[in-house]
């Protein structure tokens, strides 16, 4: 079972939307084929907080701001019996900077980034050993140890 960095209503932050907040609505995995290559990604479907556009974005362009079991308290703050939902500018203008991510969301991010290189490197590496196989080309066996140095320096 693949597994997503991001779940249903997670608030997340995408890149070249400064100060914008999105929520995860929904994700995708696509499978490509093509003559030379094949690969997956997984699409983000999100609706901004504040305005509800929707919007289409790839795992890596997106950053985690919150979980979604605080997604809400994240974003209101109790005036009575009414919630005010704020904006970024409300903190001092748009500064085009992403919010302050928490230390442990911030590692969190870290480690699944670090996870998500690693599983490309073994892809990758699964590969070059099938074709290596196939075909005994020593470019093969080439690729195969320089993707495992950058493994052993991942450790």
């Amino acid at each position: 079972m693949t597994t997503h960095k991001f779940t249903f209503g997670d608030l997340v932050a995408v890149a070249g939307y400064p100060d914008r907040l999105f929520t995860v609505d929904s994700w995708r995995v696509e499978q490509h084929y093509f003559p030379e290559a094949e690969w997956t990604e997984t699409v983000y479907e999100l609706t901004d907080v504040y305005s509800a556009e929707w919007l289409e974005a790839d795992e890596e362009d997106m950053q985690l701001v919150v979980k979604a079991d605080k997604a809400d308290e994240y974003l209101t703050m109790k005036g009575g019996d009414v919630a005010v939902i704020f904006t970024f500018s409300d903190f001092g203008g748009r500064s085009g900077r992403l919010p302050k991510v928490a230390p442990e969301i911030d590692r969190y991010n870290k480690a699944r980034e670090r996870e998500r290189r690693i599983n490309e490197l073994l892809d990758a590496r699964n590969d070059y050993a099938r074709l290596l196989a196939e075909f005994g080309d020593k470019e093969y066996e080439n690729k195969i140890k320089e993707i495992d140095r950058k493994l052993r320096a991942n450790e």
